[in-house]
């Protein structure tokens, strides 16, 4: 599952769920806002289901 919130915030529910079994995984984020920056999480989810705990990048900012 893939998690974003605000530099400055809390994570609300996943922002998307990729399927398990790939070799790499890449997600392009459609909806972030030009002059905004971000942080993002990653947990893994089994099929019970159970999340692992989440990872969280750094910072993600605008492209200048």
């Amino acid at each position: 599952l893939i998690y974003r919130r605000p530099q400055a915030g809390a994570f609300d529910d996943a922002l998307a769920a990729l399927p398990a079994g790939q070799v790499a995984y890449q997600y392009d984020d459609p909806t972030v806002l030009f002059d905004s920056s971000y942080v993002y999480g990653v947990t893994a989810l089994d099929c019970t289901p159970l999340e692992s705990a989440l990872r969280i990048s750094g910072v993600a900012g605008p492209i200048p």
